[in-house]
């Protein structure tokens, strides 16, 4: 019998997951890592059979069920992977998932900071040109009502 993918990817992750639980609280029982062991090995050997599947899956099973709630998504995240240091310049550094969504929330927070001081600009200086413009409308007003004042004054004294 030959090994399937999802077999070949499922006792990659099983790496994974026995580490966790060694590295965890959690006791690793020996009927959960040995089944895992000998599919390690009979995919070595290229000695696959489906008795050697089928307890293979078994002990995933229960090494899944040994871990809840976490999974293969939470121990990955964890790993580090390539990324540039600036998106799309500069050299590759491994930085975990967490890490590099941090620094990516760290950039869209400078550049909104950066528009919310430059609109703050713009909304105060609106405001206090606006406060000016009425203040000289209330001036020109006050003027042209006085100067109206004055030419009926001056046009009631030339009848006289």
């Amino acid at each position: 019998m030959k090994l399937q993918a999802n077999e070949e990817k499922a006792l990659n992750d099983a790496s994974l997951l026995i580490k966790y639980a060694a590295e965890s609280p959690k006791t690793l029982p020996e009927n959960i890592m040995m089944p895992i062991a000998f599919a390690w090995k009979a995919r070595e050997d290229e000695a696959w059979s489906p008795d050697v599947s089928s307890k293979f899956w078994i002990a995933y099973s229960a090494l899944c069920d040994l871990l809840k709630p976490v999974t293969l998504e939470t121990i990955s995240a964890s790993e580090p992977i390539k990324s540039r240091r600036w998106i799309f310049l500069g050299d590759y550094i491994e930085l975990t998932l967490a890490q590099r969504t941090a620094s990516l929330y760290r950039i869209l927070l400078i550049v909104l900071l950066a528009f919310a001081v430059m609109f703050g600009f713009v909304a105060s200086t609106s405001t206090k040109l606006s406060d000016e413009i009425k203040d000289f409308i209330v001036v020109g007003n006050t003027a042209a009502w006085k100067q109206r004042l004055r030419s009926q004054q001056s046009g009631a004294n030339s009848t006289r």
